[in-house]
């Protein structure tokens, strides 16, 4: 598998996080947390903005995440959110740069795997 260890430490924080690239299992975790986000957003009229791209980062690193020490692990969208943002924003990166299939929409991916079928 392919991993990616990142280092935080800012004199409070001292943290190791260890993020990799999807296998099934993290993949079906992710699809999971992607549709509690969707049903959240559609039954909480007061789901505005901020809560909801707070709640799409954390679908993105919670699934490619294998380890963490010097952090609560596992770890609420709650405790994400208050995060310094440079910790966050590192985590988030790098969830994507690993699973950037996770991002693409899905009229892409079925252009792609048509387009692939027909070779």
């Amino acid at each position: 598998m392919i991993t990616k260890t990142l280092k935080y430490s800012d004199g409070e924080i001292d943290a190791t996080i260890e993020i990799g690239k999807a296998n099934g299992r993290m993949g079906a975790k992710h699809g999971a947390m992607v549709e509690e986000t969707r049903q959240f957003c559609k039954d909480s009229p007061g789901c505005d903005r901020f809560e909801i791209d707070a709640r799409w980062s954390f679908t993105a690193v919670v699934p490619a995440t294998l380890s963490v020490t010097g952090l609560p692990w596992p770890m609420t969208v709650e405790q994400f959110v208050n995060l310094p943002e440079e910790l966050s924003d590192m985590w988030l990166d790098e969830a994507r740069k690993l699973n950037m299939h996770w991002w693409k929409m899905p009229d892409t991916v079925d252009a792609q795997k048509k387009a692939t079928s027909d070779t």
